[in-house]
């Protein structure tokens, strides 16, 4: 019995030192990996340059890739997709889109810093400078951590036009891949066509026959400003109030039948704060 017990306490007595011993080794690892951790920050010239990028290159957060689904009306539609109209309707009817368009531009453009930045970075330090496993292992991790951090990332952008039966039982899909690049041609295209749309051609060439005469119906067919019509010998026109040249749209709020007499007096005039 007093052997058995004896050899217990000898078990026990050796496992406690054991553990001693390793929590005494693991402290004075933690203490000379804290202490190296700081000889890096205060001496390490990459590790020094690449926090200073940090402050120079701060990246839009993005996901890696981006899905987005567009649903057609019908599968006639979907054999028939446009894709150059397809995605000017995606992009323009979407502001969270265009936004993360934007800032998928802001990354490209850090992206080309980053990459020039990065070749200039001082050399890691070695050995043969003096400088410990753990330094050149510390130095590595803290410098790469931060090259990460900052690193802009540039999407793809997965875009499915799909289309399901009405009971569901027939789904159908198209799938186009965009780099962050075409997104950002797209978007600008967008841009011109919005731009198009504002511009006097385009606001003239949407005055459609159907259109003139919806105002004219809406005005019943006489001058809104001198109350003739075409029994009284004039010829009708339809004006726009706030004419195009001063930025005035082709819409039924800014269009009203004018007589020919009316109209070419008002020519381009518009009064902001009068009647008109």
């Amino acid at each position: 019995m007093f052997w058995e017990d004896s050899g217990a306490i000898i078990i026990f007595a050796a496992i406690l030192l054991i553990s001693i011993v390793i929590i005494l080794l693991v402290n004075r690892y933690q203490k000379r990996y804290e202490e190296t951790q700081n000889l890096v920050v205060t001496t390490s010239k990459r590790y020094a340059y690449m926090l200073k990028q940090k402050e120079i290159i701060q990246p839009e957060k993005l996901d890696a890739v981006y899905t987005i689904n567009r649903y057609m009306n019908s599968k006639a539609q979907l054999d028939r997709l446009n894709l150059y109209n397809q995605m000017i309707n995606i992009i323009q009817g979407d502001p969270e889109i265009q936004d993360t368009i934007y800032k998928c531009q802001k990354n490209i453009d850090l992206k080309v810093i980053y990459d020039n930045n990065l070749q200039n970075a001082p050399n890691y330090s070695n050995q043969e400078m003096g400088f410990s496993r753990l330094y050149l292992k510390i130095e590595h991790k803290l410098s790469n951590a931060i090259s990460d951090e900052i690193c802009p990332i540039i999407p793809q952008f997965h875009i499915y036009f799909r289309y399901t039966s009405p009971q569901g039982r027939n789904s159908y899909y198209i799938n186009y891949e965009f780099s962050a690049e075409e997104m950002v041609d797209c978007l600008k295209l967008c841009e011109i066509v919005e731009n198009n749309k504002q511009t006097a051609i385009y606001q003239r060439s949407i005055m459609t026959p159907a259109l003139r005469y919806d105002v004219m119906k809406r005005d019943g067919f006489r001058c809104v400003l001198c109350g003739r019509s075409a029994s009284d010998g004039i010829k009708l026109h339809v004006d726009h109030i706030v004419p195009i040249a001063r930025g005035g749209k082709t819409i039924k709020s800014n269009l009203r039948t004018l007589c020919e007499d009316c109209n070419l007096g008002k020519k381009d005039k518009y009064d902001q704060d009068g009647i008109n």
